[in-house]
């Protein structure tokens, strides 16, 4: 019993030890955009949460609004299969 105490305690010194040694935590950036004016209450509601976020997380997220919508391209199941097979991906079907 003494024994096992004696590698928790050493265990635990060890590792106090190498923490501050650690490296940073990497920093996680979060993209978005909306199809909806900047003015728009959705567009406000979206950098308020942004906002709270970052402080949330003290800085570790970052988010990043895009100044204008993704444009989607909407295509049928065979149009992306075709398309797929074409670019070596893989098919729906």
């Amino acid at each position: 019993m003494f024994k096992i105490r004696k590698l928790a305690l050493a265990t635990a010194i060890g590792a106090a030890l190498i923490a501050p040694a650690a490296p940073a935590l990497a920093q996680t950036t979060l993209t978005f955009s909306t199809w909806v004016p900047p003015t728009h209450h959705l567009s406000v509601w979206q950098r308020n949460w942004a906002s709270d976020l970052e402080k949330a997380t003290a800085g570790r997220i970052k988010v990043q609004e895009l100044p204008k919508a993704l444009r989607v391209l909407l295509v049928t199941d065979e149009e992306a299969n075709r398309l797929a097979k074409q670019h070596g991906g893989v098919s729906l079907s």
